[in-house]
């Protein structure tokens, strides 16, 4: 169901992009919106799928929404971060 739900925007936005790009060629538009793909891939994939994983965890949890909210944006920045760190300048 997850891989659905991820997949479905993805060929959205895909054949978009692959529209736009047979248009505008010599535009900056595709490489935009390559750049947003990626983006928008990982959002998807942390909110919906590690936080729906956390989320269930934590069902014993007081504050279960706000622990699995807090829990998935600290590993994304980390995830992140260690990319950020292994790249060079």
């Amino acid at each position: 169901m997850f891989v659905v739900i991820m997949l479905i925007p993805l060929l959205l936005i895909l054949g978009i992009n692959h529209w736009i790009m047979d248009i505008y060629r010599h535009s900056h538009w595709p490489l935009f919106l390559t750049a947003w793909e990626a983006g928008i891939a990982e959002e998807f994939a942390f909110r919906l799928g590690v936080f729906s994983m956390i989320y269930k965890l934590l069902r014993h949890a007081k504050l279960r929404l706000i622990l699995s909210i807090g829990l998935t944006s600290l590993s994304f920045g980390c995830l992140h971060l260690l990319n950020a760190t292994q790249q060079p300048l």
